[in-house]
């Protein structure tokens, strides 16, 4: 599996279009791989780590909003957030959305 070809789903929250990469069968024990704030991504971050845990786990890894393939929204703070509690209601989302998420692209 190449690192470019991970496979994304998309949910929308008020922060913006969040883009996470899902990989793994989809009954295996989950898990949640988030990145570092600033210029960082899931792919940057993870990259290597994705395809080795996707063998026997469920990996999902978002982008936070402003970040990687992520798009921000109206109510994404100019800052990111500095701590957990702020960051929990997208985080949630990513970990409880179904299966097939669908996202309306801005401009269409």
């Amino acid at each position: 599996m190449s690192t470019t070809d991970f496979h994304r789903e998309h949910v929308c929250l008020p922060e913006g279009r969040l883009s996470v990469i899902v990989e793994g069968p989809a009954h295996a024990p989950p898990v949640l791989l988030l990145s570092g704030a600033g210029v960082d991504s899931a792919t940057m971050s993870w990259r290597h780590l994705i395809p080795d845990l996707a063998r026997d786990h469920r990996v999902i890894a978002p982008d936070w909003p402003k970040q990687g393939l992520s798009t921000p929204g109206t109510a994404w703070p100019t800052t990111p957030p500095s701590n957990a509690a702020s960051s929990r209601p997208w985080t949630t989302a990513a970990w409880t959305a179904p299966p097939s998420w669908a996202c309306p692209r801005a401009g269409r």
